[in-house]
């Protein structure tokens, strides 16, 4: 997480610029896409994303504070405009 979605697009550009999947077999080759992010951007400001939330992996139970949180987070993204996809197991 981070305090502006500039910090976290500086992060990933930084980190991927330095492809960690010739260091790490189990890092999937990625670089950053300029063009993508740009289409990401605009679909957000239309409202149009699609997030998915995992309340359980079905071993672990989060505790209510996090289950609360994710609750709150579902409503504020469909309020903005945004589509949530429970994922179970």
């Amino acid at each position: 997480m981070g305090a502006k979605l500039s910090n976290l697009t500086l992060l990933m550009q930084v980190i991927l610029s330095r492809q960690p999947w010739l260091r790490d077999p189990k890092v999937i080759e990625l670089p950053w896409r300029q063009t993508k992010y740009e289409e990401v951007l605009k679909r957000a400001s239309a409202g149009g994303l699609v997030f998915g939330l995992m309340a359980s992996d079905g071993v672990v139970t989060p505790q209510p504070p996090i289950r609360r949180a994710l609750k709150e987070l579902q409503i504020r993204l469909e309020s903005a405009g945004h589509e949530v996809e429970f994922i179970s197991f």
